[in-house]
């Protein structure tokens, strides 16, 4: 070898090395990449499928969402109630509580029972104009032809304003508790099962049948208080 000149193994075996490492490099940035490429991949994944699954709602808490929107249109000054009825998976009517068809509302000219100083869940025939949320359902649906035998009726309430019972603050849940009037229109229409939200945010199912128990076993009840009372005056007298 010439003195001086360099070695041209030496700069052949150097060039390969370099070569190497910057193959190697590459290698390490293209897996680097494709690490960082699934992760992203399996972030968005997760975005559209198991965490969003995940807040899918309920087949119970989706009509009571929808019940929720329709007690909006509710003209009771105290509580506004909204139901529907739904039929092989299928919402067949709806219905909110407020006056008859034509006539005016406590929205337009002010609450009766309010004015008497009626308690909740009484006076309804007396002194209230409103026909309720689950009768209107239940007329709408025969109103268009629609069976609601055997089906599902969800009923969502909440508060309007004043205080009453209760009442914790405007658009607060409050039971969705049938009154007897209702619980009676809605054995007779053949519904089986209702849903309703409580006032504590749980989901309650209700079968129908255990109200025919409770009407009658109360129908009793009633009875015989007023024929006791009867006798007791009687005596008296």
């Amino acid at each position: 070898m010439v003195v001086g000149q360099p070695d041209k193994q030496g700069v052949v075996e150097e060039a390969v090395e370099e070569a190497i490492k910057e193959a190697a490099q590459k290698d390490i940035q293209k897996a680097a990449q494709k690490t960082a490429q699934e992760k992203t991949v399996k972030e968005e994944s997760g975005r559209f499928t198991g965490s969003r699954l995940n807040e899918r709602p309920s087949k119970d808490e989706y009509y009571l969402g929808i019940a929720q929107s329709v007690s909006k249109r509710s003209t009771c000054l105290r509580k506004r109630f909204g139901a529907i009825i739904v039929k092989d998976d299928a919402i067949v009517s709806t219905g909110y509580t407020g006056s008859a068809r034509g006539v005016v509302n406590c929205m337009e000219v002010g609450c009766l029972r309010d004015e008497v100083g009626a308690k909740e869940y009484t006076s309804y025939d007396e002194n209230c104009i409103s026909v309720h949320a689950e009768e209107n359902a239940i007329i709408n649906a025969a109103r268009h032809g629609a069976s609601v035998l055997g089906g599902i009726l969800y009923i969502y309430g909440e508060f309007v304003g004043k205080k009453y019972g209760d009442y914790q603050g405007v658009g607060n849940l409050t039971e969705a508790k049938s009154c007897d009037r209702c619980k009676r229109a809605i054995i007779n229409s053949g519904i089986k099962t209702v849903v309703i939200r409580k006032a504590d945010g749980s989901i309650e199912k209700i079968d129908t049948a255990t109200w025919v128990d409770e009407d009658s076993a109360k129908y009793i009840r009633k009875l015989q208080e007023a024929r006791k009372s009867k006798w007791k005056q009687a005596d008296v007298d």
